[in-house]
């Protein structure tokens, strides 16, 4: 009898670790296998698995009986796995296409294995893997408890025996309740017994201290256990403990939250069993709690990483289209303009906004990877605090003033001073005046100031918007931890902007908090800087330059250069080429490598620019080829590319170019560069005849 109900016990662990696995994991089908006396692989358990299937693979193991340090192992596509090729037929016929094995290790001995299986291909997460190997520790925690609890079932058999053996089984006891409590404390696991004729509760050591009460302090009665349990979970607790009182289930699993002295609350799953006397009357409930905070804490954040992935995506593909929308729609304009002035620069500027938008989402994108590798380009140098707030005001002044925003700007009358990436710096508060006018109903005010300390700055960008509630004024700085405000204003960020203004906050020494007092009370965002250490004599700071404007004008340069032009996108090459020929360059243009080395060996460019990505012979090759020739040692290589990252450009400048700009191209830019192409910089000069 006591036999049976330990064989029954060990079913109900089997079928509750499938049962755990398929909801953590959200999969159909699983299977539990352990060694035999002989040393084979045999199912103990399984769902969603044909016999013949089982049959084919019974007795498989990836590791041998005797491994004593086994590790998971994913394959996630059994059509690509060698080792998989004996059984690739009968698991195509099953529908399996990808599986992971799990060990099923206690100690150095291994015991069997988790298999988990996927109907398509998949490509397996570290949360995965994670959840699984919790889950088959706790699975291999309960073996050895029934194991124990078997042997000390086989001891109570004969009264006689066990006096005889008493001080021989005592010693085993004690043993065997030490690696007990090693193996649950490290499995957050506690056991229990009640003894249902006395209401007298016994737990273990391990129990209490999930519990958050100290050795022996627990009540030890059902009603002690009860006045643990979180209110909200009382009533299944009840009822749960009264279906297995009244035998409706014989076997008792649960999972509950438990609220602890101090008032945090702990999830716990428990699973019991109901023991009967000899004449088949209950008398006890033995069984085991476990503590799964931490693993629903996993499945959660799981969760929500796939939820903001999911809002990312949509945010993204919302982002995206809107502003080629009206890229769209202005190249119809322009084409069924027929010349008209007024409709091309009105649609020409449309146009070139809304192209600068996509530039800066696709940066920030790129920037997004940059971070998490903590490889965010810097280039340093002493800034005025003035010109950099003037250039984000120049490039967030339109949507400023399209929702009829007022403005308020309060800076220092002395000039302010930072050693700072000036760019990065506009593209921080660009960010935040940005934000403030999105998020805030129309006629609102925003205020830009800037105070200065002994060492440091600190600006305030304040709004009389939506405001923040307040268990979101450090999530907003996440990465994707944006604010859904859609339906308030019409606009829902991409979770990007505060995250990468924290980061190049921080790599400049400084710090940014937002500050609210709750929805609909505004919103105020602080930025801290160093100020840049004082010297004797400073030239005056750089200042950025001005976002470029659409024009209509054909304007000529002062130098004629001699431009070869690579590029294997018809599109693109038409574009530019049209545009440098506009700006007075005399333009050849080649589609390919090849094409590109024959016109430059007759035409000696001055220039050349070249794309990178291109068929056969590579713009890297190109470049190669150009500066290896005696005509060609002068020439400026300039790599006009897609590929914009750090190690992208560290890459053409190894490979020869002497400079590296990413599409789309600013022409005004180009057209500045071109210039000054055999100088290390343009002059004011050049800028000066350009703009004017």
């Amino acid at each position: 009898m006591a036999l049976a109900a330990s064989a029954g016990s060990l079913d109900t662990v089997y079928r509750s670790a499938l049962r755990c696995v398929q909801e953590g994991l959200g999969i159909q089908r699983a299977s539990l296998l352990l060694f035999d006396a002989s040393g084979s692989m045999r199912f103990v358990a399984w769902s969603g698995l044909s016999d013949e299937y089982r049959q084919a693979v019974d007795g498989h193991s990836p590791w041998s009986r005797d491994e004593s340090d086994a590790t998971s192992i994913v394959v996630e596509d059994i059509a690509h796995e060698p080792s998989m090729r004996a059984y690739a037929t009968i698991m195509h016929r099953e529908g399996i296409h990808a599986l992971a094995f799990i060990p099923l290790q206690f100690g150095a001995k291994l015991l069997g294995k988790f298999m988990l299986y996927y109907p398509e291909p998949h490509a397996f997460s570290l949360s995965e893997i994670a959840i699984a190997e919790q889950i088959a520790d706790y699975v291999v925690f309960a073996l050895e408890h029934h194991r124990m609890a078997v042997a000390l079932e086989q001891q109570l058999i004969s009264e006689r025996e066990l006096r005889r053996r008493a001080e021989h089984e005592a010693a085993q006891r004690v043993e065997s309740e030490s690696r007990l409590r090693v193996a649950l404390s490290a499995g957050q696991m506690g056991a229990w017994d009640w003894d249902l004729r006395s209401d007298r509760v016994r737990w273990s050591d391990e129990l209490e201290r999930i519990h958050g009460l100290p050795s022996g302090a627990f009540g030890g009665t059902s009603a002690a256990v009860r006045e643990l349990v979180h209110p909200l979970d009382i009533a299944q607790f009840d009822a749960a403990l009264e279906r297995a009182r009244s035998r409706a289930d014989h076997d008792y699993d649960l999972e509950y939250r438990v609220v602890r002295p101090d008032g945090t609350s702990r999830w716990l799953t428990c699973r019991g069993r109901l023991i009967d006397d000899a004449e088949g009357v209950p008398t006890r409930i033995v069984g085991v709690a476990t503590d799964i905070t931490d693993m629903k804490r996993l499945v959660e954040t799981a969760n929500e990483a796939d939820r903001r992935k999911d809002d990312f995506l949509a945010t993204l593909a919302h982002e995206l289209r809107n502003p080629l929308a009206a890229v769209r729609v202005g190249v119809a304009v322009l084409t069924r303009a027929k010349g008209d002035p007024q409709t091309v620069v009105e649609y020409g500027a449309v146009m070139e906004r809304q192209l600068r938008h996509l530039t800066r989402l696709v940066d920030d994108l790129l920037h997004v990877a940059d971070i998490a590798r903590g490889e965010l380009p810097m280039e340093k140098s002493r800034v005025e605090l003035s010109a950099v707030v003037r250039a984000a005001l120049e490039q967030s002044g339109t949507l400023i003033e399209e929702a009829g925003h007022e403005l308020a700007v309060d800076l220092p009358s002395e000039p302010v001073v930072l050693d700072a990436d000036a760019e990065r710096l506009v593209q921080v508060l660009v960010n935040l005046l940005s934000n403030a006018a999105k998020y805030m109903p129309a006629a609102g005010r925003i205020e830009l100031s800037a105070t200065t300390t002994a060492n440091e700055v600190q600006l305030r960008v304040r709004d009389t918007g939506l405001g923040i509630p307040p268990d979101k004024l450090d999530s907003i700085f996440e990465m994707f931890g944006q604010l859904d405000r859609s339906s308030e204003t019409g606009h829902r960020g991409l979770g990007i902007g505060l995250a990468l203004s924290r980061s190049i906050v921080a790599m400049h020494g400084g710090r940014i908090r937002a500050f609210s007092e709750g929805v609909g009370m505004g919103s105020e965002f602080s930025v801290w800087l160093p100020l840049a250490a004082p010297v004797e004599a400073t030239a005056p700071p750089p200042r950025p330059s001005p976002p470029a404007q659409i024009t209509t004008t054909t304007t000529t340069t002062g130098t004629r250069r001699r431009v070869l032009l690579v590029d294997d996108n018809k599109d693109v090459a038409s574009s530019m080429s049209r545009w440098l020929r506009l700006i007075g360059h005399d333009v050849r243009v080649a589609l390919d490598g090849i094409e590109a080395i024959r016109i430059a060996e007759q035409f000696r460019p001055e220039v050349a620019l070249l794309d990178l990505a291109m068929p056969n012979v590579s713009g890297y090759d190109v470049a190669r080829t150009l500066r290896s020739a005696s005509w060609g040692k002068d020439m400026t290589i300039v790599a006009v590319t897609g590929w914009g990252r750090e190690d992208d450009q560290r890459r053409s400048a190894d490979a020869g170019f002497d400079r590296h700009m990413t599409k789309p191209v600013d022409p005004l830019a180009l057209e500045i560069f071109l210039e000054s192409a055999n100088r290390s910089a343009p002059t004011p000069s050049d800028v000066l005849r350009i703009l004017h």
